[in-house]
């Protein structure tokens, strides 16, 4: 093996750490013999994360006996180069425990969405509250569920499962009262028997009831 199969960028750097570490100078023989063992032996760190690895030993900041003992050889980076990786490993799981998942209706979030979301959701609020202020009603078609999100978050609504679940009832029965009086007038009632049929739907409906009856009570409606 010579200098051709192993690149000049790796020859130079460990060229230079005995001076980054105030050792001896390597001959030559020696840094291409420490060049070729880091290219066949660690392919997937780079360069610069090879001089982080020095840095990082230097340091005391990997784990494991990383001491140079007087001089740079094979003996230290397959020492230290193995410690850097578990090191790098460590950093990334660290780093993805920050972007814990959040449940979001069948959606996992990480953090940063989670943030983005609920900025959208405040936007939804926001445009609603300044239609209905400006023309005393309510848009006829909006996010709501978006606006619940950020109205329960932000304590504007205040209901707990067993008020959520009554709160639905009486509005099932509301629908089902409605479809009557259709069926009676043979009218279409399609429309409704879907809130009945897919819960999802039924959902936000009870979600755009709870807004809209939110707004219409700030002004005494």
């Amino acid at each position: 093996m010579d200098n051709k199969t192993t690149p000049v960028s790796l020859l130079d750097r460990i060229d230079g750490f005995s001076a980054l570490l105030g050792l001896e100078p390597l001959e030559e023989a020696q840094v291409l013999a420490i060049a070729n063992f880091i290219y066949f032996e660690f392919k997937t760190l780079t360069v610069d994360e090879i001089t982080d690895a020095v840095y990082k030993a230097n340091s005391g900041k990997l784990d494991g006996d990383c001491t140079a003992y007087g001089k740079i050889d094979i003996a230290y980076f397959g020492r230290i180069l193995p410690a850097y990786k578990k090191y790098k490993a460590k950093k990334v799981l660290e780093e993805r425990a920050k972007l814990k998942p959040i449940q979001d209706e069948g959606k996992l979030l990480t953090v940063d969405e989670k943030a983005l979301k609920e900025t959208e959701e405040k936007s939804c609020f926001d445009w609603v509250n300044e239609i209905y202020k400006k023309d005393n009603k309510l848009p006829l078609i909006a996010n709501w569920n978006a606006c619940f999100n950020y109205m329960e978050r932000a304590g504007l609504v205040d209901m707990d499962n067993d008020e959520k679940e009554m709160f639905m009832e009486i509005e099932i029965n509301s629908i089902k009262q409605q479809i009557n009086d259709r069926r009676a007038k043979r009218l279409a009632y399609g429309d409704l028997s879907e809130l009945l049929n897919y819960p999802v739907r039924l959902k936000h409906h009870c979600r755009k009831q709870i807004v809209q009856k939110y707004f219409l009570h700030q002004q005494g409606q």
